[in-house]
Formats: C-alpha cells, sequence, structure tokens
C-alpha cells in the first residue's frame, strides 16, 4: 500500500544525510599538508600501476596462446607413446621368434626331428639349417629396424614431453600474470576514482565557507524531507486504517442477524481485533463461516482501498462453509458489485442466478477440459 516504498526512501534519504555528515566531518577535520601528501602517493602509485600493467599486456602478447600449444604437445605425447608401446611389441615378437628358429636350428643339428624324434636325412638338415639360418637373419635386420623405431619414437616422445612441460610452464605464467593484471586494474580504478575525489576535496579547500554552507543547506533540506515523510506516512496509515476498517465492516454488515454481529477493529500497526456481541474475541472462536465472511470482508476492503490498481476479484470456493441464508446474502453483496469485474469459481450451482456470464467447464470424450458458456 505504498508504506515499504515510503520507508525505503526516507533510508536513502538518511543515508545521504549521513554520508554528507561524514563527509564533512572528515573535510573540517582533515590536515591539508597530509592530505596532499596522500594525493601524490596515489598519483605515484596510479604511474606505477601502469607502467606495470604496460609490461604485463606486452608479455602476455609475447606468449601467445599457451592453451594451444599444451593440448597439441599433449596429442603429440600420447601418439609417440602408442608408437613407442607398438614397436616394444614388435620387437618382442620379433626377438621371440628368433629364439624359437634358434633353438629349432639347435635340435636339428644333432640329427634328430624336434617334433618326431626320428633321424633326419643329412642332406634334408642342411638344407632346413640353411633356411633356419636365412630366417634367423631377415629376423635379426627386423629386429634392428625396430630397435631403431624404438629409438626414433623415444626420441620423439621425449620431445613432446618437454614441449608439453614448457608449454604448461607458459601457461602457469600465463595466469599468474593476467591475474596480477587483474589485480593491477582493480586497484588502478580505485586509486584514480580515490585521486580524483581527492583533487575536488582539494579544490574545494580554497573556499570552506561555501562548502559548509552548500553542505549544511542540503543537510537541512534532507532533514524537512526526512520529517514530511514522516507526517505523509502517520497520515496515509490512518487515513487506509479508516477506510479499510470501514469498509471490512460494511461488507460483513450485510450478513448480520441475531447471531452474527462481527465487526473487525484495525490497530495502528495494522493488527486486528474481532468483536463479537460487542466483546473482543480471538480469530479461533469464530465459526467456519464467520471466519469465511471476515476474509471476504478483508479482501473487499483492500480491494476498495487499491481498486484503481486492480482489474478484478477472484474468489475460489467462497461459501465453502456457508448456510443456504449467508449464500444468498453473499450474492446479494456481489450484485452490488456489478460494475466491477468479479470471477468466481465453484463446483456448486448456488451462483446459477447470479448476475453476470457463466460458464461451465467439462470433459469431453477424450478427457479434455472444454469451456462452455451457460
Amino acid at each position: 500500500m505504498g508504506f515499504e516504498f515510503l520507508k525505503e526512501l526516507k533510508l536513502s534519504i538518511k543515508h545521504a544525510s549521513d554520508s554528507l555528515e561524514s563527509w564533512l566531518d572528515g573535510f573540517t577535520s582533515g590536515n591539508i599538508k597530509t592530505f596532499i601528501e596522500m594525493s601524490r602517493g596515489i598519483e605515484q602509485r596510479v604511474t606505477e600501476i601502469t607502467d606495470r600493467l604496460k609490461e604485463l599486456n606486452e608479455d602476455i602478447v609475447g606468449l601467445g596462446d599457451p592453451r594451444k600449444r599444451v593440448s597439441g604437445a599433449q596429442e603429440q605425447a600420447v601418439e609417440a607413446t602408442k608408437q613407442v608401446h607398438g614397436s616394444i611389441q614388435t620387437s618382442s615378437s620379433l626377438n621371440s621368434q628368433k629364439s624359437l628358429y634358434a633353438d629349432m636350428l639347435q635340435d636339428i643339428s644333432t640329427g634328430t626331428c624336434p617334433t618326431c624324434k626320428q633321424i633326419i636325412d643329412p642332406d634334408l638338415r642342411d638344407r632346413l639349417q640353411h633356411q633356419i639360418r636365412h630366417m634367423i637373419e631377415q629376423l635379426e635386420s627386423k629386429i634392428k629396424q625396430a630397435e631403431e623405431e624404438l629409438e626414433k619414437f623415444n626420441t620423439e616422445l621425449a620431445k613432446a614431453n618437454m614441449d608439453y612441460e614448457k608449454s604448461y610452464n607458459d601457461l602457469a605464467e600465463l595466469e599468474g600474470m593476467t591475474s596480477e593484471r587483474d589485480t593491477l586494474s582493480s586497484e588502478l580504478n580505485t586509486n584514480k576514482k580515490n585521486l580524483e575525489r581527492m583533487k575536488k576535496e582539494l579544490a574545494a579547500y580554497g573556499n570552506k565557507d561555501l562548502v559548509f554552507k552548500r553542505i549544511n543547506d542540503e543537510r537541512n533540506f534532507l532533514g524537512e524531507m526526512q520529517q514530511a515523510i514522516d507526517e505523509f506516512r502517520i497520515n496515509l496509515r490512518s487515513s487506509m486504517k479508516n477506510d479499510l476498517e470501514n469498509a471490512v465492516n460494511f461488507f460483513m454488515s450485510k450478513f448480520s442477524d441475531g447471531d452474527f454481529d462481527a465487526q473487525l477493529r484495525i490497530t495502528e500497526d495494522f493488527g486486528f481485533e474481532i468483536f463479537l456481541h460487542g466483546h473482543s474475541v480471538p480469530l479461533f472462536n469464530l465459526s467456519g463461516a464467520a471466519r469465511d465472511i471476515l476474509a471476504l470482508s478483508i479482501r473487499y476492503g483492500l480491494y476498495r482501498i487499491a481498486s484503481k490498481e486492480i482489474n478484478f476479484i477472484l474468489l475460489d470456493e467462497p461459501t465453502h462453509h456457508f448456510d443456504p441464508t449467508n449464500t444468498n446474502k453473499l450474492k446479494e453483496a456481489l450484485n452490488e458489485l456489478s460494475d466491477q469485474q468479479l470471477i468466481i469459481i465453484t463446483v456448486h450451482d448456488e451462483f446459477s442466478d447470479a448476475v453476470g456470464k457463466k460458464f461451465i467447464v467439462e470433459k469431453d470424450q477424450e478427457f479434455k477440459s472444454v469451456i462452455k458458456e451457460i
């Protein structure tokens, strides 16, 4: 209802007034010589940071993109590792074959077949020995080639690891310089703002009387604004309290009978007091229907106060605890609001003869909700 906005506005004004007072205290109590020295110190620091930032930016540009180099070195190391492992497996396989043929050669040289243990013809033995020696020579050539490739792949792996380590170190250096640059940039912005403020304050020392007058005039104006807001809040609260109380009691009076004559009184802090038969009673003493009447009346009262901001009233099962008499009274009360937009949701037919349009929600053959005007 506007109270929170006024409260925030008052706090904002108070903060501005306190800031002016704090600045004025610092202005009047400060030592001009110390102030100038502080200003020069900040100015020197601004120069130092500016020079360092220039160096950092040049170094960062010189590093290029170490992240990309790290990724490339990783890929090279992985590929070189695969090649080393493949070369080791190939060399191991060739050496195994060579050992097998060497054992066969030794067995055949005895003149006995290593498999069936029969005597081998000398001519056949010579031919087999010649063939096996030839195979061993071929295997030795392949083993030498595999060893050369293994040495080559190990060299490539070592180079990839060195490239990765160097690129990783460059990346760490880049992150360190970037972090230092960000920290110094933040410090530079802060020092520039402080330096600009101090320059303005130093300029103000040349005309203290005018500064004092302007600040005191501003503080007096802010104080008058706070007082005006306080008075307006009091008047607004009182006016809204009375309007809300009258509107609520007006709506509840439509349900008055020999048993129900409830009245609502709103306290200064917008607390509620319920009176029944002239006596204050707690809310839980009211029946379910009486509580519903009170809730509807409060909604009606709030609607009347804020009607310019509300386009319609939505009521969901407003007659949940009502008997037929109270239901008819509610319809009569709502009919008086025919110039307003009311939406009432109910599963009963008690509003079938009420003023206005009526709709029913039904399920079709596909169990989808369908709205029809009655």
